[in-house]
């Protein structure tokens, strides 16, 4: 609990994990020309003006962008890390940790990143796989695809990276709640679940809450959700 004042480290420039060999870009923001014009992500085109700050991802297996479409499957022991990971990195003083827990995950498909189940008690849930506004991502490979985007329904080539998941490998260090794998050291698996304000303001604090989640990889996917890799285009990408 000695860490739960912190706020706001959402990454800019110097990142401090993993090696210099690693590819590390930086997610633009909402309202940015081509995540606007490309991805639909402008808080014009949201009622209430204001939403998650979350980026779609493409799985050329499905060819979609759809977070829904392209969830994976968490269990309990999922759900009680994502709960210890906000009692220590996250900040609730605008209103309490039950409030802020309920802003992430909520009964009813896709209505927050995490849903299917009460966060206090059930044993399943799914997550829509996204990427977050201005997170640093790492890129471990890289493929052009022939596809619409979710503004343009016209086909093209787009130059997309494979994105650097979270693992079940990950998860087994993460959990233990060393200082390994952390939002501190591991921006790019662990994240901050950022908001775009009315006007696209970029807002690192939805509702004043500071909330991390892991980049949940293909491991946790099944079924008909279950894909080989997610891809982000370079061109809503920055190089660090």
């Amino acid at each position: 609990m000695a860490d739960r004042k912190v706020t706001g480290i959402i990454h800019r420039g110097s990142v401090p994990a993993p090696p210099p060999a690693v590819e590390l870009y930086q997610v633009m923001a909402w309202g940015d020309p081509i995540p606007s014009d490309e991805y639909g992500l402008n808080t014009a085109n949201v009622r209430g003006g204001s939403n998650f700050q979350v980026f779609p991802l493409f799985v050329p297996g499905t060819g979609t962008w759809s977070a829904i479409a392209n969830h994976v499957y968490l269990g309990r022991d999922e759900m009680d890390y994502m709960i210890q990971l906000q009692q220590r990195f996250g900040n609730w003083d605008n209103g309490t940790f039950n409030s802020l827990m309920n802003w992430l995950v909520k009964d009813g498909e896709g209505t927050r990143p995490y849903w299917g189940g009460k966060w206090e008690s059930d044993k399943a849930f799914e997550y829509g796989t996204m990427l977050w506004g201005r997170q640093v991502v790492e890129i471990v490979g890289e493929a052009t695809f022939k596809t619409t985007t979710p503004r343009n329904d016209k086909s093209r080539n787009i130059r997309m990276g494979k994105v650097r998941m979270f693992t079940r490998a990950d998860f087994e260090i993460a959990k233990q709640f060393g200082e390994q794998i952390t939002p501190i050291t591991h921006p790019h698996l662990i994240p901050q679940c950022a908001g775009a304000g009315k006007g696209n303001k970029f807002n690192p604090t939805p509702k004043g809450y500071t909330m991390f989640s892991p980049l949940w990889g293909p491991e946790w996917g099944r079924g008909a959700t279950a894909v080989e890799a997610y891809y982000a285009p370079f061109e809503y990408l920055v190089k660090i």
